[in-house]
């Protein structure tokens, strides 16, 4: 299960705690940002700290959206980013 770092914590992202939230949305890519949210005897608290990852609309980039969880992924395709990717990104220099 893939993992990010948040509050001090690796964090998985099919954690029930994260919030999602999507920034500089575009055909091209956006910047997902996770929130962790924890519960202390009874009451919630939204730890200040987030996770923010930049997403291409590319193969790599829909392959690592996969890891978030289904509502993320929703909310991108097929809406905004459309079936196929808008991004080539170059491997090895080339």
């Amino acid at each position: 299960m893939e993992q990010i770092y948040i509050a001090g914590q690796m964090v998985d992202l099919q954690d029930e705690r994260l919030s999602f939230r999507l920034d500089a949305v575009d055909r091209d890519g956006c910047q997902i940002k996770a929130q962790l949210t924890v519960d202390l005897g009874g009451v919630k608290y939204t730890i200040p700290e987030s996770h923010s990852e930049a997403l291409k609309n590319s193969e790599e980039g829909r392959q690592r959206l996969m890891s978030y969880p289904k509502q993320v992924q929703d909310w991108l395709i097929p809406n905004v980013w459309g079936e196929a990717p808008t991004v080539s990104e170059n491997r090895g220099g080339q």
